[in-house]
């Protein structure tokens, strides 16, 4: 994302495709689209 800037340290483990993550420990709260629609978009590159 333009202008978007993670500073060191702020992710220290991987995160799943396109999901959102909160708090401390950090946890996936939800995902912005279904597992297939993910799949979908990550073949197509969007």
């Amino acid at each position: 994302m333009p202008g978007v800037t993670v500073g060191d340290g702020a992710v220290a483990a991987d995160v799943p495709p396109y999901a959102i993550v909160a708090g401390n420990p950090a946890r996936v709260v939800r995902r912005r689209f279904s597992e297939n629609n993910a799949a979908r978009l990550q073949r197509i590159a969007w």
